[in-house]
């Protein structure tokens, strides 16, 4: 890495997301199928407008005593997303993050997704920062 590491970077690309609409059992099958625990969440214009995440949809599931299948992701979503610009520093993501006990970031460009950065990312940052040190000494 050469000079101020960006979020852009470390990103992973916002390849599955859902919509507000879709059911439950949809979005807890992508995850299931892609092995990821969050998903961008968009409105009918495409949009993007929450996040959710695999704790999200158990929550609900086991709350509610609600059919999955017809049960939209909206009953699950968090509508406040923690969002950065792709040229964001990734210090100050991963700082936000920690400090206000964030576990995702939705990296967005003129309100278009671009990508999403977890802590399970930063931790493969981290392992990476490590291992580099560990070459070097």
């Amino acid at each position: 890495m050469t000079g101020t590491p960006t979020i852009r970077e470390h990103m992973s690309p916002a390849i599955h997301t859902v919509r507000e609409s879709d059911p439950i059992t949809t979005a807890k099958e992508l995850m299931q199928v892609h092995a990821i625990r969050h998903l961008p969440v968009l409105g009918e214009g495409g949009e993007v407008v929450g996040m959710v995440s695999l704790g999200d949809l158990y929550v609900v599931e086991a709350v509610a005593e609600l059919d999955p299948d017809r049960t939209n992701v909206s009953a699950a979503m968090s509508q406040e997303v923690f969002t950065v610009a792709p040229g964001t520093a990734l210090a100050e993501v991963v700082c936000t993050m920690a400090k206000e006990h964030i576990g995702s970031a939705l990296v967005l460009e003129e309100g278009r997704l671009l990508g999403l950065f977890t802590a399970s990312d930063a931790c493969r940052v981290l392992g990476q920062v490590l291992r580099s040190s560990e070459a070097s000494q």
